[in-house]
Order: structure tokens, then C-alpha cells, then sequence
């Protein structure tokens, strides 16, 4: 089987299911499955070219009824956009499933590629890179602590090998992880 005949089916499929829901609740349904983002960008041409740029595949499929558009965001073919025209505007539906740092690190490369913006995002997501940037400062935080202990710890060696009278320092060196490596003699 094709992915177009694959698509094919799904969209036969997916009237049946509309018409035992009701269009109203099959909307509804539908609109529960996916995170919709408006996307900046204007044109489809533009938009291929900005996610060929950032190295992400942009796959269009038409089935005869419909044209589908598709971009994955890593190798998990679900974790993916559908890329969706609603009245000249570019709308990204991406299924709930997706994890959000898959999204951010998406429009994170969309826009080092553009220079700017290329999506309306909801405070929720907002929130999200606030509480990314929080993670990177107690990070750096961590990062610093660990190495403040690892000084001290290491100059109460250094004291103790000193204030010994049958031990010597021969060689300190830090190491490429940062760790310290201390040779003595006996």
C-alpha cells in the first residue's frame, strides 16, 4: 500500500466517522486530537524553502481529493505537522501526542532560520520556554555549585597532602569532563 492510498482510506474513513458523530461533534473531536498554530510564513513556496533551510522534509501528497502536507519533526514518523490552508493563512496541526520540546525546538530553528517569529504561540507554549530558560539559568547554576564543591573538596586534599609528612603532590590536571586529577607519591 501507498501512503497516497493509505490517505485515501483514511479520508473514506474518516467521512464515515463524521457522519455517525455529526459534523458539529466530529469537529469538535477532530479539534481535541491536534494543537493548531497560525504559521507567519505566507507561501507555501516560502515555507518549503524555510524548512529545507532548517533541514526538516516538507512532503506533499495529493490524493485526488485533497492535497495533504506533511513535515516530520524527528524520526518517529507520528511526531510530524500537517500543514493545513484555511483562507490564505498556513496553519500547523500537530497531534497532542507530539512532546512539547519536539515543538520548541521546531520553531526554534524555523526562527534562527527567518530571523523572526513564524508562529502565533499560546501562552501555554509561552510559559513553556520561560520555564526552558528557567531549566538553562538553575543548570548553569547546578554547573557553577558542583564546581565551587569540587574546588573545595580538592583543597582539602591538597592541605591534607601538605600537612603530611610522607605524601606529595606530583601533577594536578583537570581533565576534558572538568573532573581534577590529582597524582601523589607515597
Amino acid at each position: 500500500m501507498s501512503v497516497k492510498q493509505d490517505l485515501i482510506d483514511l479520508e473514506e474513513l474518516e467521512k464515515e466517522r463524521m457522519k455517525e458523530m455529526g459534523e458539529e461533534n466530529y469537529y469538535k473531536w477532530l479539534e481535541s486530537k491536534f494543537k493548531v498554530f497560525a504559521c507567519n510564513i505566507d507561501t507555501l513556496s516560502i515555507l518549503r524553502q524555510v524548512l529545507n533551510k532548517a533541514g526538516y522534509d516538507f512532503i506533499e501528497i495529493n490524493t485526488g481529493q485533497n492535497i495533504y502536507l506533511k513535515t516530520h519533526l524527528n524520526k518517529n514518523d507520528y511526531d510530524c505537522i500537517w500543514w493545513v490552508i484555511e483562507d490564505g493563512q498556513i496553519y500547523a496541526h500537530i497531534h497532542i501526542d507530539v512532546k512539547d520540546i519536539d515543538i520548541v525546538k521546531f520553531t526554534d530553528k524555523l526562527e534562527e532560520v527567518t530571523g523572526r517569529t513564524c508562529f502565533d504561540i499560546p501562552n501555554e507554549y509561552t510559559d513553556y520556554i520561560s520555564k526552558k530558560n528557567t531549566y538553562e539559568v538553575f543548570k548553569q547554576i547546578s554547573k557553577q555549585y558542583n564546581a565551587d564543591i569540587q574546588n573545595k573538596i580538592c583543597d582539602r586534599i591538597k592541605k591534607n597532602i601538605e600537612e603530611s609528612k610522607t605524601m606529595n603532590i606530583e601533577n594536578e590536571e583537570i581533565l576534558e569532563d572538568d573532573s581534577i586529577l590529582i597524582t601523589i607519591s607515597i
